[in-house]
């Protein structure tokens, strides 16, 4: 299905720092995310704007023809900004509340994700028996990966409180 990956070799997974690296080859070079890490250096809320960003731009992408090889690369931009934000999310959305509150934050931000999985396709089923162009749910696919970037903008960050860890 995805012949790319066919040499891809994880040769170890380290986690300290507060990070996770993993170290793979595809077929014998070693295999690079330039943007992984970006958000201890940048900063989470930055990269999780950039990624909903480049979501965005991924799937409107999507609703163009592509040569296959371009087309791996634009369904990989759209899958990192939309389905690979949430864990970027989800961390974002713990820091950004108090421990007390914490669970419950976390629970709704998963939840509106979970609603635009069940929505999604019912939205998609509704433009295409309605006549629309393909492209247009594409389009709006797209809303609401700038809809997060928004609200990723407008939540403060906000400072742990006295004996708060983690």
């Amino acid at each position: 299905m995805f012949p790319q990956l066919v040499g891809l070799v994880i040769g170890s997974v380290q986690v300290g720092a507060g990070a996770i690296v993993v170290h793979a080859t595809s077929a014998g070079t070693p295999a690079a995310c330039p943007a992984c890490g970006t958000a201890g250096r940048a900063g989470s809320r930055v990269t999780i704007i950039a990624c909903f960003l480049l979501g965005a731009a991924g799937i409107t992408a999507l609703s163009v023809r592509w040569p296959a090889v371009l087309l791996y690369v634009v369904v990989l931009v759209a899958g990192v900004g939309s389905i690979g934000t949430q864990a970027l999310v989800n961390v974002y959305v713990a820091a950004a509340y108090p421990i007390r509150a914490r669970a419950s934050a976390v629970g709704v931000a998963l939840g509106v994700g979970r609603v635009g999985a069940i929505g999604g396709p019912v939205l998609d089923g509704a433009i295409l028996s309605a006549g629309l162009p393909a492209q247009v749910n594409f389009y709006l696919f797209a809303l609401p990966a700038l809809v997060g970037a928004t609200l990723i903008w407008v939540v403060p960050h906000r400072a742990p409180e006295v004996g708060e860890t983690g």
